[in-house]
């Protein structure tokens, strides 16, 4: 029987003691939140989702009129923002091994977790911790164990020990939030939590997420009140602790614990002077004089009949008394002032490392030449090195911590794409086989003609067969080229596969069997070349030999019959005047009836050989045919 008062009284007091030890921050978040917000004319509370828009309030000193703003601030967050995330990479699985069973493995991995990170919009989220990071000086992912999804925690709700985090063993850690619906727990089987809901179900509350990673539970409570049991938890362990369901990305890493400085802490001195110096120009213009007369005391005008809310002075003559009005417009501040503060605003940028250029799309003083605004970009680009790494980091640290906490049993791809299952569970088994890193999302160009030629160019040195050219561009498929193009590919690939993996062998009497066979041949040497398994290269030899036999019967079977043999010349069988002289002496007494026509041509074969036998045939019909019709004719006699 869980004692849910002992543990709610348990789960209050770590909670609370955590807060403590966090709570210094929270005056720093709420400055720097509302620098970026409202540039530190308004104190939002962090709690409340509630917040104000920066176009109904009044600036928090008097004036007569509107105060100008310039948020540095928000304008440095943004860039660096938007500069750093144009890096878009993704968890890459690199086989250890490289034997086939891995490469299979890793290849399966790379296309359920490009989908689930994609599904889980998990590049916007991260460049959404990443402004976190820069503006409080951490940003948090929340890596869900029982939503199996990523979350963004805005970085004053969360909380752990700070001497733990510096030493590397986290115990505990904890999402705490006000205001939060009580009707996100409809699903408790807690009757007071039901209770609640009954009453009143808009109610909101405080909201606690407890992680206690040494005994291994999951606590959640809503206002004091335990939602459900003690959940236990199976995440990967190390030394002694389970994984820590979070990831967290610093602008600038901690010294020591966990508190460290952001960018808007960096700009926030440049910030004030900028403000000062703002105010004091819009002071200066709203106090200036619109217009002065100067009036010549010998002209005869009066002052007085010029005076229509302008100041008129009457002075005496110049030295050529010539003029009798003088009209003077005098400038509100020295431009001293002015290059002062553009002075700041420049010296603020080159502090964080941006310029004016990527900025405000303003090129920069003093750089007018091609040459010198690229070694201001290189600049700016070694600039953000550390923070570069951290955020390409970033990703494939929460793929690593997925892998760790997500259950076992569960499907990293809900619906999975008609392919071999493959859970969370198997990944972890299989991490000592294969090796997380980080690589661009894309290698090819991000512009769809030039991405065009990348391929084409790769297809022409032979390092991209046609068949992988359609899945690298990846446009959408509307018309279903894709199934057009690449279909004979993966067919064959998938046979070569069970092939492989089954030492199945049969496929269907569609499949290009010239391109089964490139793509066979090009495996087996993909299998020798690693040293892979001898069974698997006497499996792919085998299916070659089967694709070469049917080949071989399929080029027998539409072969054309052989042409029949022209009849020789018979010139090629020319007697001399012996063999002539025999021969009329056979055919006289075959016409004679002396010899048969069967015996004259055994005859005659057996003296000619080298005539063909159908030529001595046709002579002998000849003579038996005209036999008949010789003794026929009137006055034949018999001898």
């Amino acid at each position: 029987m869980v004692d849910e008062r002992k543990i709610s009284q348990q789960v209050d007091s770590l909670v609370t003691s955590l807060q403590g030890k966090n709570n210094i921050r929270e005056g720093k978040y709420i400055t720097n939140y509302s620098r970026y917000m409202y540039n530190g004319l308004r104190r939002d509370d962090l709690w409340s989702p509630q917040a104000s828009s920066p176009n109904f309030w009044a600036p928090a000193r008097a004036t007569t009129g509107i105060q100008t703003q310039f948020n540095l601030t928000q304008s440095v967050v943004d860039t660096l923002v938007s500069k750093i995330s144009q890096a878009n990479v993704r968890p890459y699985f690199n086989s250890i091994h490289g034997d086939y069973d891995v490469v299979e493995l890793c290849g399966s991995l790379q296309r359920r977790f490009d989908a689930w990170l994609d599904e889980q919009h998990a590049q916007p989220k991260s460049v959404l911790c990443l402004r976190d990071a820069s503006i409080f000086d951490v940003g948090v992912m929340y890596c869900n164990p029982f939503a199996l999804s990523l979350e963004r925690i805005q970085p004053w709700k969360y909380f752990l020990d700070p001497a733990e985090f510096e030493k590397g063993f986290v115990s505990r850690a904890v999402i705490w939030e006000k205001y939060y619906p009580v009707l996100a727990l409809k699903d408790s089987e807690n009757p007071r939590i039901k209770r609640m809901i009954e009453e009143n179900c808009y109610r909101q509350g405080q909201f606690a997420r407890y992680f206690d990673l040494y005994n291994g539970y999951y606590y959640e409570q809503f206002d004091g009140v335990y939602v459900s049991d003690p959940l236990p938890i199976k995440f990967q362990e190390y030394s002694g602790l389970q994984r820590r369901p979070f990831v967290e990305i610093f602008y600038r890493r901690p010294v020591k614990g966990f508190l460290s400085r952001s960018l808007a802490d960096d700009v926030y001195p440049i910030q004030r002077n900028i403000d000062n110096l703002v105010m004091r120009l819009d002071e200066a213009t709203r106090n200036a004089i619109s217009q002065m007369i100067f009036v010549n005391t010998r002209s005869g005008l009066k002052a007085t009949t010029l005076q229509n809310g302008v100041t008129v002075y009457p002075i005496e003559p110049s030295a050529d008394g010539q003029r009798a009005v003088e009209i003077v417009t005098p400038p509100p501040i020295d431009p001293a002032f002015f290059d002062y503060l553009n002075g700041w605003i420049e010296k603020g940028y080159e502090m964080i490392g941006l310029s004016q250029l990527s900025a405000q799309s303003k090129k920069p003083a003093g750089l007018d030449s091609g040459k010198a605004l690229d070694t201001m970009e290189d600049i700016e680009s070694d600039r953000f090195n550390t923070q570069l790494q951290q955020f390409t980091h970033f990703q494939v640290d929460a793929a690593r911590v997925c892998i760790d906490c997500f259950p076992a049993d569960e499907p990293i791809l809900r619906d999975d794409m008609k392919e071999d299952e493959i859970t969370w569970g198997d990944a972890r088994k299989a991490k000592d086989r294969f090796k997380l890193q980080f690589s661009a999302a894309d290698a090819l160009s991000k512009d769809p003609e030039e991405k065009r030629r990348e391929i084409e160019f790769y297809i022409q040195q032979g390092f991209l067969d046609r068949g992988e050219a359609i899945d690298k561009l990846q446009l959408p498929d509307l018309e279903e080229a894709d199934t057009i193009a690449s279909a004979s590919y993966k067919h064959c690939m998938r046979i070569i596969q069970r092939a492989v993996k089954k030492g199945e062998y049969d496929y269907d009497e569609a499949v290009n069997l010239e391109d089964l066979m490139r793509y066979s041949v090009t495996q087996l040497n993909v299998l020798c070349a690693k040293g892979d398994k001898q069974v698997y290269i006497d499996r792919i030899k085998e299916l070659i030999a089967k694709v070469d036999d049917d080949l071989t019967a399929v080029a027998t079977f539409n072969a054309p019959p052989p042409p029949a043999p022209a009849p020789e010349p018979l010139r090629d069988y020319a007697l001399d005047a012996g063999q002539i002289e025999g021969l009329r002496d056979t055919i006289k007494e075959i016409e004679a009836g002396i010899l048969t026509a069967d015996a004259g041509f055994v005859v005659l074969t057996a003296s000619f050989p080298k005539i063909p036998q159908p030529i001595l045939q046709t002579m002998i019909a000849t003579l038996t045919k005209a036999a008949p019709s010789q003794a026929a004719q009137p006055g034949a006699q018999n001898v």
